[in-house]
């Protein structure tokens, strides 16, 4: 999958800090109008569900925001278990085996 522009991001994070309501389509519409940049409307999308870009007022917005922050928290915080899981005594036993000095 193809990584967004950085560039895309920040003009989508500034038009929907200066409109909160502004669609992914019209967004689209506007940096293909004002930056000769073409991406789609889906992508778009993307950028602002990953980027948590909710600033609107309205329930829907709130509830977006938080759940995109929550999303991205557990994002940042999800480490595999497995990495960090400590054998079991009998395990380590016998990974590492203690010398006997009697």
């Amino acid at each position: 999958m193809p990584k967004t522009e950085l560039r895309v991001i920040e003009y989508v994070s500034a038009m929907r800090k200066e409109s909160p309501n502004l669609g992914k389509e019209i967004i689209a519409k506007e940096l293909l109008r004002l930056h000769g940049i073409t991406v789609s409307s889906s992508t778009v999308g993307r950028v602002i569900s990953r980027h948590g870009l909710f600033f609107g007022t309205s329930p829907l917005h709130k509830a977006k925001r938080k759940q995109a922050l929550e999303k991205l928290t557990h994002q940042h915080t999800d480490v595999h278990q497995s990495e960090f899981e400590l054998a079991s005594d009998k395990e380590s036993a016998a990974l590492f085996p203690l010398p006997n000095f009697s």
